[in-house]
């Protein structure tokens, strides 16, 4: 079963905690891979879930607050040890799912072309990428125009978006000629991207962190499904790098 709503109040009392599914928050890189293997999962521990997808930011803004979430799945290892150090956090409840990938989406995006020749070429005035001071796919995207000596070039073509799902709005709206997104949107969105070699940026951990509540078990054990070699696999096929531990 998968549900995609927004939770914007305490629903069920605790009586009926149990009958409920999981409530899991979902950064808005991982929400086509958590749709696709929710199902899988369920099935292999029996616990039902139901996503909640926004930026990672939010989403660990409202559990501060009291959101009634069971599992965060975040685009970032710093908000679930944010959480954790502030009593959130189940002991040992923190991993690590997925590692993120980038790529450049837009309409100047040509796949026979290397992310260096896109960046400089001067048909593209402006190029977005999510902001590289709250969001890790933005700041990968700061390292890879470092890496590739770009910086000065691209200094006053950079538009920054909140997070890396604006940065995709931007391309997608004629707003950028060329954005640095996550590798999974483009193949999700099924547009024209070129890949950006993972060795141009560090890694793009992806941390979990399993909440403390009544369902702390399940969610637990709904984490553990995640890193079993077959939805590895499948998380993946998504766009996103081997979990490295």
């Amino acid at each position: 079963m998968r549900t995609f709503l927004l939770l914007l109040a305490f629903l069920p009392s605790c009586s009926r905690d149990a009958d409920r599914p999981l409530r899991v928050a979902v950064a808005a890189n991982f929400a086509a891979a958590f749709a696709a293997i929710a199902d899988e999962v369920s099935a292999a521990t029996g616990i039902t879930a139901e996503a909640v997808i926004g930026s990672t930011g939010l989403l660990a803004a409202q559990i501060e607050n009291g959101a009634p979430f069971d599992l965060l799945l975040a685009a970032d290892e710093a908000r679930p040890e944010l959480l954790e150090r502030s009593g959130n956090v189940v002991e040992g409840g923190r991993a690590v799912y997925a590692c993120g990938r980038l790529a450049l989406v837009g309409s100047a995006v040509d796949p026979a072309r290397s992310p260096a020749e896109l960046l400089v070429d001067p048909g593209v005035r402006r190029v977005a990428i999510a902001n590289p001071a709250v969001a890790p796919y933005g700041a990968a995207a700061l390292e890879v125009i470092d890496r590739l000596g770009v910086r000065e070039a691209l200094e006053e073509r950079l538009v920054r978006g909140e997070n890396v799902g604006q940065a995709f709005s931007f391309a997608h709206a004629g707003g950028a000629e060329v954005a640095f997104v996550a590798l999974a949107q483009a193949r999700a969105a099924k547009v024209p991207h070129v890949e950006v070699p993972a060795s141009l940026h560090a890694p793009i951990r992806q941390g979990a962190a399993v909440l403390r509540g009544p369902r702390s078990a399940e969610a637990a054990a709904f984490l553990a499904a995640l890193a079993s070699p077959a939805v590895q696999r499948r998380i993946e096929s998504f766009g996103y790098a081997r979990v490295d531990g």
